[in-house]
């Protein structure tokens, strides 16, 4: 998904009603800690992606893999999941970046004591990107047919509409499930 991000641009996100609105809670810096952390729980804390797809473009091969035909930029549509994919691509590339100039510069460093903490940074980000590379994510897959003018257009606006339509939440109102209070209403009990 990153890949396919990084080769269509933000025109992925066309129909995506969600794809402008600002991170107030800090969840990039949350999406980048779990890939980071705990890579092999990230299907279970996002809520995955939603790729609205032209059937006729879509194959599969025998390891379950999506082979997918990009005619057009517009051929593949995230109406849900913005966020999620940005963040993760900007993050991956952000390591790609560190890494290949770390690299360039222990080519050119003869102090041993230099050298040395530069190999254990450039370790440090080798084992991001490979844990990066343990995450999955769920992906919902829409599929419509390719006809000039598609009748179906305002059911996928609806489709989009309808998935990021959710409350605004706060990060008191996270604060309700927490321990904290679960141990007072206890008590009060």
């Amino acid at each position: 998904i990153v890949e396919i991000y990084n080769k269509l641009g933000n025109v992925i996100f066309d129909k995506n009603v969600r794809y402008k609105i600002n991170d107030v809670l800090e969840v990039d810096s949350s999406i980048k800690k779990t890939l980071n952390e705990e890579p092999e729980n990230f299907w279970f804390f996002n809520n995955g992606i939603a790729l609205l797809a032209i059937k006729e473009n879509l194959s599969e091969n025998k390891e379950l893999c999506i082979n997918y035909k990009i005619n057009s930029e517009k051929d593949l549509q995230i109406i849900n999941g913005a966020q999620t994919v940005t963040s993760a691509a900007r993050y991956y590339y952000e390591l790609t970046y560190k890494k290949d100039t770390l690299d360039e510069k222990l080519k050119s460093i003869t102090d041993t004591k230099q050298y040395e903490e530069l190999q254990i940074e450039l370790k440090g980000i080798e084992k991001s990107i490979k844990n990066f590379n343990k995450a999955f994510i769920i992906l919902r897959l829409i599929l419509y047919k390719n006809i000039a003018k598609n009748p179906l257009e305002p059911f996928y606006a609806a489709v989009s509409t309808s998935l990021n339509r959710q409350k605004p939440i706060q990060n008191y109102d996270l604060k309700y499930s927490s321990e904290e209070i679960r141990t007072i209403n206890y008590i009060r009990l």
